[in-house]
This record gives C-alpha cells, structure tokens and sequence, in this order.
C-alpha cells in the first residue's frame, strides 16, 4: 500500500487555517505557535508537489489545487472526530443497534414508556421491534434474533443464558361501550360478562393473556357469544360499534380511549404478571442501558 504524501494531523491543521481565516486564529485554536503551522503547511505542499495557497494575495486565499485539497481534508476529518464521537457513545452505552420483541399488551404500558424515554434522551441508538407472542417471542431470543424481550409470564428460557427481571404487574380489564346498562361497579364481578357478547384473542392463540383470559370465563360464565380478534385495535371498534365487551391488558389499551368505559374484574386470575428477558452474556453497553432505564426503580435492587 503507497505512503501517503500527508499525515492526518497535516489535514486537522489546514481544515482549521481555511476555517479561521488566519495563521493566527487558527493556532489558538489549535493551541500549538504560529511557526509549527506555518511548517506543516509548507511541507504539506512540498509532499503534494503543489502551491495551495495564492501567496500573490494578501489574505489567505486557496489556488485551486488547494480548494479540493481543503474539501477532502474537511470531509475526512469531520469524518474521524465523528467517528470518535460515536465510538465514545457506543462505549457509554448512548449509542447502539437493539432488537426489542414485546408483546402487544405492552405498547401502552410503563414499560415501553421508559422505552422510548431511552430512545429519546440518546437519539445514536437505533432500535427494532417486533410485536408477537410471548412463546414466539422468546424463540427468537434464544435464536439470537432478539436482543432483550418484554413479554407476560409464563415465558420459560434457559436459565443458563438468560435473565430474568420481574416486571411491575397489570390486569385483565373489562372494556365495554360507554352507557352499557349495569356497568356502574369499578371492580366487575366476572359473572356480570356473562349477558353480553364476548370478544377474546382466539382460542387457538399460544398467548399467556389469551390462556389466561379463557380461565377466567372458564371459572364463572358461559358466553352467549364470543367474537375472536388477535388485534386489540379491532376488538375496540367492535365495541364501539356495540358488538361486546372486549377482555383486554390494561396496558394494551391506547390512552384516552373514546366512547369506552374500562373496569377491572373481581377475579383471582386478572392478575398479569410481565418480565424483561435478555442474555446474560451482553456485549452491547446499549443493552445494559437499556435494561436499567426499563426497569426504573427496581434496577438497584438487581444491581
């Protein structure tokens, strides 16, 4: 590979003469004496074997030669200190690609909240996610296409490789169109459910909330009717449009649901507990980052 006919620091000093417009300036700036500058720059066009600097003027002016010299050096030296810059934020753990996986019944709770707090306080980290259930979720942990999972229990993973961190609980509510009759109780005795169309995920779903939701029934009623949706956004414009009462994670609903009116259920089996999974073994300071904002009060417990 041929030498090149000029150092790094040759280019930081002529990008900064050009900028400050004067020996001067740009030595301050530099915090270097005028007379090194004025050497590295003569040697500069020694090595290039060209004049980049119109001496016939009594200001600083670039020959031509010197104008594409300057607009290279700049480009490669903010190049470098952004570089420089960005490697400094991934080791602080500021910067970073992450793939998150969650399910839906997440995307309104406190979790996901100190989510996108992270995102938005350190704008060089980059995120995928993926909205699934919680077994599918987890398999793609373990096939390393997820970096940290935020999913509802049971979420079985081999506690070899993987952390475990408990998650503040939610619950299973009850949510019908606002004006339903008999709907004034703020905890719902699940009995109530039992005159009014259900809407559920489908029986043939894998998902905890959906096992769980079937359980609860299951202990107390036998629906008239059930209507199945997999996408919480579809069961609440069938109850809008007065088609049932929709069983949901309370952290699935979107704030300031209009024309609904939302009550907790009187059951053993609303409760629903949630936990953020990731590797033991991490490599990204992003991640650990991460995983501390999330968890918010309950990371120096874990410490």
């Amino acid at each position: 590979m041929a030498e090149l006919p000029f150092t790094f620091r040759q280019l930081r000093y002529l990008v900064a003469l050009v900028d400050a417009r004067g020996y001067r300036r740009a030595a301050d700036l530099l915090h270097i004496s005028q007379p090194p500058l004025t050497q590295q720059m003569q040697a500069l066009e020694r090595q290039l074997g060209v004049e980049l600097f119109d001496r016939s003027s009594r200001r600083l002016q670039l020959t031509l030669a010197g104008e594409t010299m300057y607009q290279r050096a700049r480009a490669l030296v903010g190049g470098a200190d952004e570089a420089g810059r960005l490697v400094q934020a991934v080791g602080r753990g500021q910067a970073g690609r992450l793939r998150v996986g969650l399910t839906d019944d997440h995307l309104n709770g406190p979790a996901f909240d100190r989510l996108l707090a992270v995102l938005r306080q350190h704008p060089l980290i980059e995120i995928e996610t993926r909205i699934d259930e919680t077994l599918t979720l987890v398999s793609q942990l373990e096939a390393d296409e997820l970096d940290l999972v935020i999913a509802n229990e049971p979420a079985p993973t081999d506690p070899e490789r993987f952390q475990r961190y408990p998650l503040a609980s939610s619950c299973v509510v009850a949510v019908a169109k606002t004006g339903l009759p008999g709907w004034s109780k703020k905890l719902l005795p699940v009995a109530e459910l039992g005159i009014h169309p259900l809407i559920l995920m489908p029986a043939r779903s894998r998902a905890p909330f959906a096992l769980q939701c079937r359980r609860i029934i299951a202990d107390a009623i036998r629906p008239i009717r059930v209507h199945e949706t997999s996408s919480v956004a579809i069961g609440l414009r069938l109850v809008q449009a007065g088609l049932g009462v929709l069983l949901a994670s309370e952290h699935s609903l979107p704030r300031g649901t209009d024309s609904c009116s939302i009550r907790r259920l009187d059951s053993s089996h609303a409760e629903l507990r949630h936990v953020l999974l990731a590797p033991k073994r991490r490599v990204s300071p992003a991640l650990d980052q991460l995983i501390v904002e999330i968890l918010g009060p309950e990371a120096a417990s874990l410490a």
